[in-house]
């Protein structure tokens, strides 16, 4: 199987190669191709207050069955690594410094639009101009996973539920699919739709605005958290949706 769910990722732990460095807190995406690009590291009581950011392919063989993902990095490397502080942005001079510092091959970099709530930008100069609630539209950014579980589910004609949690393709480290929580109206039914159904992530409104109507999302397969997602299950939720299918 390589379709794990984020909840399930969350909290594994990391392993270098000369001992733990603590667990998976987080996992930063790109909005456009939804994929991972960084994994957030808690290093716990190794390193008290710190985390830092790896990159999947650092992993060697993760099993995934109890949860101890190997890290091809020693201990050393680690704790010497740049200091990234992930409740404020991740700007692109800080990922520029982990490039460097690790020798990653050349690595496309992303604005992070702050964590919702956590992050106080800096007065204007001019305090009649307010400052912005939303990301500058047009480039991708980072975004948390953590941050966007439990936002709400709109769709074309109404509120349609929240997000339960998030389908990762550990193959190619995208978002495959998303998990959302139906509430009362198809009395707690859990459904499952393709991030090509997302038109826009509203950060202030902490919602996903998506292309789905409530009436196609009734006849959509019903998701059961235990059972695995296979290309199969996913084939027959692009085929049902019309969409077309995303990569491995």
């Amino acid at each position: 199987m390589t379709r794990y769910r984020f909840n399930a990722i969350k909290g594994n732990t990391l392993r270098a190669v000369d001992g733990e460095i603590g667990n998976v807190w987080d996992l930063l995406f790109e909005d456009a191709a939804w994929k991972i690009q960084y994994m957030v590291a808690d290093t716990g009581n190794w390193l008290p207050g710190r985390r830092v950011l790896l990159l999947p392919s650092v992993l060697k063989k993760p099993d995934w069955k109890t949860g101890d993902l190997p890290v091809d990095l020693t201990r050393e490397q680690i704790k010497n690594s740049p200091d990234i502080n992930t409740d404020k942005p991740v700007s692109l001079q800080m990922q520029e410094k982990l490039v460097d510092y690790y020798g990653w091959p050349s690595l496309q970099l992303y604005p992070y639009w702050p964590l919702a709530g956590e992050y106080v930008s800096p007065p204007t100069l001019n305090p009649a101009i307010p400052l912005p609630t939303e990301p500058p539209p047009g480039e991708p950014l980072l975004r948390s996973c953590r941050e966007i579980l439990r936002y709400s589910i709109e769709g074309r004609d109404g509120e349609i539920g929240s997000v339960d949690d998030i389908i990762i393709n550990t193959v190619d480290w995208k978002v495959s699919l998303v998990v959302v929580e139906t509430g009362g109206w198809l009395t707690g039914r859990k459904i499952l739709f393709s991030p090509s159904e997302i038109r826009k992530i509203s950060w202030s409104d902490r919602s996903l605005l998506v292309h789905l109507f409530r009436e196609q999302v009734q006849g959509s397969p019903e998701y059961v958290a235990d059972d695995p997602i296979d290309a199969e299950f996913e084939k027959r939720l692009q085929e049902y949706h019309g969409l077309p299918p995303r990569g491995p």
